[in-house]
């Protein structure tokens, strides 16, 4: 069984950091190719921040502010959490990690937010009361057209075709616009990357402080005679190659301080014939340090006469090599010739080795090793030995199934294995666990699926290879037990699986609902006293109030309990009472009471979209899937129900109560709607004039741009009424509608 996971609107990225912001901020900005346009906000205060009290104003071309983007209704930006709205015909990285993806109105959409150019301004709002403070914005509000757009860090026109994020040290935002774009990389709170860079979307690092280490911690040459000479007192690096080395065109591999770069890189050829100077820039780009790298050619050739390897084809260990006493001891299996062995010898770089085929190892061998400056020569002593002769035991030790009621019976003398399996255990198909004697082997293997419905025979192989003996294993299945549902049911296993998972059992309870594939019931009101029953061919005789005795199998349909593969139903007494519903919060409605009448209150329809035959309601942040099962039922989006009953089960990964009759739902009446649902405004998007129709009851059409100014007050004198649009500039605009009850209704609509 699963645990119930609540839904959430806004899935957020968390991102660890050090210190607290005062107040929401930017921290990304992406003007991309085509409609490759976002805006990152990042919460970095220490505390969730509801987006119901923040807004973006925008412009365009050095124009006033033009329009207004507000957050969804209850948006709640977590602590250490980014906020992305991004165009919804962005690139698909961009819309992976897009909370408010959102469409320009030329486009039927609802907002001008992410149709910027490089040349519009964006400024982050705080709202209080009728206050409106800005707190941080991209671009110079100055009313002047900028052009193409507004220099970042050095960088022309950084605010079109490119991408900026914010650097990690800015904990607030910067309402000046000159200060925060900076005039530099070093002054600039902003970093700036080349077009179509998404890869920093999605997230946000806050306070993390850079390196400013710059030292080279490894500098190495194939070439070289030994490990270089590092001193970060002097910055330089001493390292020798060896002799006859061309050092015109040496390639080294550095290794640098974390996240350091160094010019000329590692790996690149350099001519070493005088010193070379390395500049290493730190992590903060900003730090650099010179150092100077110095070759010398080693002298000439090597008077090592070392054996560094010694191996044979039989050994059965690594071969011991003492260079203090010339000596090498091998060890090969126990049935090895050792007169005739041709070993693997490695020496020192450039020495040479005697003839080593078809030794005869019977008694210790004298090997020649000469340097590679042919004078000096080691004589090693060769010494190899046969192993110990191997086990003659061909025992089976431990023989496991997860199906065994106990430890099974093994018979050494007899050679037999006996055990009992559960109730329904699989014969056909059970796959032992088996150890057998050191160094033995098995057939057929361990972990190999056998069919133990006859005995089976196993033949094990001592470690010799030549002693054998067949073990023949005898399973027996117990008969059927009565378990309680609550046995079946209770674990305190994460995976939420039943401890009886697989086995044949007998369970009673009282039959509660059909679902046409099987039943469900219970034997109290109590957690987990609840079970599903999957048995198709049994429910035409079956009735709800029937006390049953069921023999099935306990499995897992995806994350829910239930009987299956039924052997029988027997129906007892008739006609009993149903356990009344227990009542729980949604948060409540988790594993102990699955398949167990449930009651829920104070709830109301938040989708009507049928996820796999459920619609879905909320008690405010908690939602819940009501399944139309056992009872179909059809809501009205906003429908508030008093109370919601049925029984609680587990499908698609979420759980849902199953209403049995309309009996289990009772929906809360409240008054008659008003008429203004009537209403049509058209065109939308409007060029001229705006015509308003079925307007009925309606007494006043009011007018407001985005700031919240009436521009038109209309007295409706017909049912139709023409509106010119011709005085207003281009925009969006609130069309309120009035009616006698003074009852509203308010539309946006786009002037072109």
């Amino acid at each position: 069984m699963k645990k119930l996971l609540l839904l959430f609107v806004i899935t957020l990225t968390y991102i660890g950091v050090s210190g607290q912001a005062t107040d929401l901020f930017f921290s990304e900005y992406i003007e991309g190719g085509s409609q490759n346009k976002a805006l990152e906000i990042f919460n970095g205060t220490g505390s969730s921040i509801e987006l119901n009290d923040y807004v973006i104003r925008m412009n365009y071309n050095g124009n006033s502010w033009n329009d207004v983007f507000t957050f969804p209704e209850g948006t709640i930006l977590e602590n250490n959490a980014v906020y992305v709205i991004g165009h919804a015909e962005a690139d698909a990285a961009v819309l992976a990690v897009t909370d408010s993806a959102v469409v320009n109105p030329y486009s039927g959409g609802t907002s001008y937010i992410v149709s910027f150019n490089g040349d519009d301004v964006r400024a982050l709002c705080k709202v209080s009361g009728n206050d409106t403070t800005i707190i941080d914005i991209i671009g110079l509000y100055n009313l002047e057209d900028p052009g193409s757009g507004w220099d970042v860090a050095g960088v022309t026109d950084a605010t079109k075709d490119h991408t900026l994020v914010r650097k990690s040290s800015v904990d607030e935002g910067n309402t000046d616009w000159t200060v925060s774009a900076g005039t530099t990389t070093e002054n600039s709170e902003w970093e700036v990357y080349e077009k179509d860079e998404f890869s920093y979307l999605g997230s946000h690092t806050m306070g993390v402080e850079t390196s400013t280490e710059t030292d080279i911690l490894t500098f190495t040459f194939p070439e070289q005679s030994g490990g270089a000479t590092i001193s970060t007192d002097n910055h330089t690096v001493d390292i020798e190659v060896v002799y006859g080395t061309n050092v015109t065109a040496l390639v080294p591999t550095i290794t640098l301080s974390e996240g350091a770069t160094v010019n000329p890189a590692s790996g690149v050829a350099n001519d070493f014939t005088n010193a070379v100077v390395y500049t290493v820039t730190a992590e903060d780009n900003t730090t650099t340090q010179a150092w100077t790298v110095t070759v010398t050619v080693g002298s000439e050739l090597s008077h090592e006469a070392e054996m560094l390897t010694f191996v044979l084809a039989d050994q059965v260990q690594d071969a011991v090599i003492n260079s203090d006493d010339t000596t090498v001891t091998s060890v090969v299996a126990w049935d090895t010739d050792i007169t005739s062995l041709s070993p693997t010898i490695t020496v020192s770089s450039g020495a040479q080795v005697s003839q080593t085929v078809n030794v005869d190892f019977t008694n210790p061998v004298t090997i020649k090793v000469q340097a590679q400056d042919k004078v000096t020569i080691k004589n090693w002593v060769v010494t190899v030995t046969k192993a110990a002769e191997p086990n003659h035991d061909a025992e089976i030790l431990t023989f496991d199934l997860d199906e065994l009621v106990s430890d099974v019976v093994i018979n050494s003398a007899a050679a037999t294995i006996t055990g009992q399996l559960w109730a329904g255990a699989d014969t056909s198909a059970l796959k032992p666990t088996i150890t057998v004697s050191n160094g033995a082997t098995i057939d057929p293997e361990s972990e190999t699926t056998q069919d133990f419905t006859t005995d089976v025979v196993y033949t094990v192989t001592a470690e010799d290879g030549t002693i054998t003996k067949a073990w023949t294993v005898s399973l027996t299945v117990n008969p059927v037990e009565m378990v309680s549902i609550y046995d079946i049911q209770y674990t305190t296993d994460e995976s939420g699986d039943s401890d009886y998972f697989g086995r044949l059992v007998k369970a009673k309870g009282i039959i509660t609902g059909f679902d046409g594939y099987g039943f469900y019931m219970q034997d109290s009101a109590k957690a987990w006293n609840g079970i599903y029953i999957f048995a198709p061919d049994f429910i035409s005789a079956l009735n709800v109030g029937d006390e049953v005795v069921v023999e099935g199998s306990v499995n897992e349909y995806y994350g829910l309990t239930q009987l299956k593969d039924v052997v029988s139903v027997n129906v007892g007494n008739t006609g009993n009472d149903i356990p009344n519903a227990i009542l729980l919060t949604v948060p409540e409605i988790q594993e102990p009471y699955e398949s167990v009448i449930i009651k829920t209150e104070d709830l109301t329809c938040v989708s009507t979209d049928l996820y796999y035959d459920a619609w879905r309601v909320a008690n405010g942040t908690d939602s819940l899937y009501i399944g139309t099962e056992l009872f179909s039922y059809t809501p009205e989006l906003a429908d508030v129900f008093n109370s919601i009953s049925g029984i609680n089960t587990y499908k698609r990964s979420y759980f849902r109560i199953l209403p049995r009759s309309a009996d289990d739902i009772d929906k809360f009446v409240g008054v008659e709607e008003n008429s203004l649902s009537n209403v049509n405004i058209f065109p939308n998007p409007v060029n001229d004039n705006l015509t308003i129709n079925n307007l009925g009851s309606t007494s006043q059409i009011v007018i407001s741009n985005v700031l919240g100014q009436t521009v038109m007050s209309v007295v409706v004198s017909n049912s139709t009424m023409n509106i010119s649009f011709d005085s207003l500039e281009k925009g969006i605009y609130l069309i309120t509608i009035v009616d006698s009850n003074n009852n509203t209704r308010t539309e946006r609509v786009v002037k072109r």
